[in-house]
């Protein structure tokens, strides 16, 4: 590491392509990487940015199956974090409940999001209801919303018209949602744990049209 012309440290402020050619010239030595919270827009400022841009630079780098430490005083203190979360977060870190963790997690973010909204998302709820089914499929598997997804499946497979083959709706709304995952997944916009959950939704629909045939 000496004889790099890095420090032990790299980050986002050079770039998705830099910072990935970076790693794997630090990986060739045998090094931990120290991920400092900067992206091409600069140093984070807050704790939402500081944890944006480390997420972002985790999903890179795990799925390059690099080693990764970040430090500690880029991410809110420890002990600042709600007791039921921060259990959680042992959980995940120390792969204790690798069974249940995403969903516990982003049920436990949903609670926190609810708690904060007040009112305000089950009123949301209650709207995307009342769209097309197709648009509630669509809804579903972006939000990783597997409460209604059969009963939907249910209702869209009866439109002979419009998809007389069951194929023809996997092909369609299904997919039409999974793409705007992985649009979403490829700007940054949603994160693995996310994608898992409404890859989720998609297998419980396809499982349903699959068990129709005896399947």
């Amino acid at each position: 590491m000496r004889l790099s012309k890095w420090d032990c440290s790299v980050s986002l402020k050079v770039g998705q392509d830099a910072f990935i050619a970076q790693a794997k010239e630090i990986l060739k030595y045998g090094a931990g990487v120290v991920i400092m919270a900067f992206d091409e827009k600069g140093q984070a400022s807050t704790a939402k940015d500081k944890i944006r841009i480390c997420c972002r630079a985790y999903d890179i780098l795990c799925s390059e199956k690099y080693g990764i430490l970040f430090p500690p005083g880029k991410i809110p203190l420890f002990d600042d974090i709600e007791s039921g979360l921060r259990s959680m977060c042992i959980d995940a870190v120390l792969n204790l409940d690798s069974a249940n963790i995403v969903e516990r997690l982003l049920e436990k973010c949903e609670a926190i999001k609810l708690e904060k909204t007040s009112g305000k998302l089950e009123k949301k709820i209650d709207e995307w209801r009342l769209e097309s089914v197709e648009k509630r499929l669509s809804h579903a598997l972006v939000k990783g919303i597997d409460k209604y997804v059969v009963s939907d499946a249910e209702e869209i497979r009866h439109n002979k018209e419009k998809y007389p083959f069951t194929l023809n709706i996997i092909e369609g709304p299904l997919m039409d949602g999974m793409n705007i995952v992985g649009h979403r997944f490829g700007a940054g916009k949603m994160f693995l744990p996310q994608v898992i959950k409404s890859a989720r939704v998609m297998k419980k629909a396809v499982k349903y049209f699959v068990a129709l045939f005896g399947g």
